[in-house]
């Protein structure tokens, strides 16, 4: 959206560019922006911009005089080397969706890469990547990379029988990018579910128990409960104490004078 004569509320845009503007009069008509995923603005007019009312708004890119802006919304699909144009030392990769590379990265020329969305690229990219990519509103993911592979994107919905994910023209190496939504109609390497569905499919064999282990309990009996085992009976002793009270106590034998035979009771003891 590049018109000079912006007026009353934008929304529903996911990259508006401000770039072409130069000065704040020609912002003065706008009264508010909505749902917008970027907003570039140029350097000497952020004063202004912030001054509008704004809601929803993901980002707000102050974009320096001088630099040439190259946008993008959707998927991008380049090789690492392309960004190392030396052409892009005064300008500014913008990318709102998905950044797919192809090959490793081992250099950015660009003076900034800014991207909503997902960034894919090989591995050994990961050093060059982490010092040029300006800002990222999402994920960036490396996928295993060998030589002579081949990248297929795919952008919306995509219905993919079992012969397309088999891959039969391709190698083991290739790589599958869906930027949307997948559904996969049959399995890989066999015939399509569409095909196969027309074929009544056997019934399910019965389900198999396992014998149970001989130290098992048997159905009938129930097994208690932890903390509720029954009690054990006893027998109860003969000289255990009779309840409800204490046991009778033996009578104390008499003391018997000393030297006298046959435990008589001494002389002057009363008797019993």
């Amino acid at each position: 959206m590049t018109d000079r004569r912006l007026a009353g509320v934008i929304q529903d845009v996911a990259m508006l560019d401000l770039t072409p503007m130069t000065s704040a009069e020609d912002l003065a008509g706008i009264t508010r922006i909505s749902d917008v995923a970027i907003v570039l603005v140029p350097a000497p007019l952020m004063p202004a911009v912030v001054g509008i009312p704004m809601d929803d708004v993901a980002m707000v890119v102050p974009v320096p005089t001088g630099v040439e802006v190259r946008s993008h919304t959707g998927a991008l699909v380049m090789g690492g080397e392309a960004l190392a144009d030396p052409d892009a030392e005064d300008a500014a990769l913008i990318v709102t969706g998905t950044l797919i590379l192809t090959s490793p990265v081992q250099r950015v020329t660009y003076r900034q890469v800014i991207v909503i969305g997902l960034v894919l690229a090989p591995h050994g990219s990961e050093s060059a990547l982490g010092a040029g990519l300006t800002r990222v509103t999402g994920s960036v993911d490396y996928y295993p990379y060998a030589e002579g592979q081949e990248v297929k994107v795919s952008t919306g919905q995509l219905r993919a029988g079992g012969e397309v994910l088999a891959n039969p023209n391709g190698g083991p190496d290739d790589i599958l990018v869906v930027a949307g939504q997948l559904i996969v109609t049959g399995r890989p390497g066999g015939r399509s579910s569409t095909a196969s569905s027309a074929r009544p499919s056997p019934a399910p064999p019965p389900p198999r128990f396992p014998r149970s282990p001989p130290w098992a309990p048997s159905p009938g009996r129930r097994r208690p409960r932890a903390g509720c085992e029954p009690a054990r009976r006893t027998r109860r002793s003969s000289r255990a104490r009779p309840r409800g009270g204490r046991g009778r106590r033996r009578p104390t034998p008499a003391p018997t004078a000393p030297g006298r035979r046959g435990g008589g009771p001494a002389p002057g003891t009363p008797p019993p």
